[in-house]
């Protein structure tokens, strides 16, 4: 016999069923607020402003800043095809594509980004982060998006 009965205070009994269903809703609230908490991913300036490592404008990190998407794919637009294969370009360029309303193609160039060479990026609050993690937090956050919005 499978005994499902687990507690008991008084004439109230804690059933295993009734315990998997709080775990379970406990996991959902955690796994929902960590997709809230995922980091805003955007390579990072050097103070005041600018790429760090980059040429100026390279990674259009200062129109993003500013919410200049149109601004910032034209940037990103201008990189020469060495450039196009940098893991803090594709970064940046999922994000402005993301935040334009093409979540499928920003999916697309995150996810370049996670199978090129790892390498340590400096993102927009200052912190370092391995590059496959960044692609991978960008991508969980504009996953998070596109379901909210649904």
């Amino acid at each position: 016999m499978f005994v499902t009965k687990v507690l008991q205070f008084g004439d109230n009994e804690v059933t295993l069923h009734f315990l998997k269903g709080v775990l379970a809703m406990i996991l959902l609230l955690l796994a929902a607020t960590a997709a809230m908490t995922t980091p805003d991913i955007t390579v990072r300036a050097e103070q005041p402003r600018g790429e760090v490592g980059y040429p100026a404008g390279t990674l259009a990190f200062d129109a993003i800043m500013a919410g200049d998407y149109s601004g910032a794919e034209q940037m990103l637009l201008r990189a020469d095809v060495a450039q196009r294969q940098d893991a803090a370009w594709l970064i940046n360029y999922g994000r402005v594509l993301g935040q334009t309303g093409r979540p499928f193609e920003a999916e697309r160039v995150l996810k370049q980004a996670m199978r090129l060479k790892d390498g340590e990026l400096i993102l927009a609050d200052g912190r370092t982060m391995r590059s496959r993690d960044a692609a991978a937090a960008a991508l969980t956050r504009l996953r998070a998006g596109r379901l909210s919005s649904r």
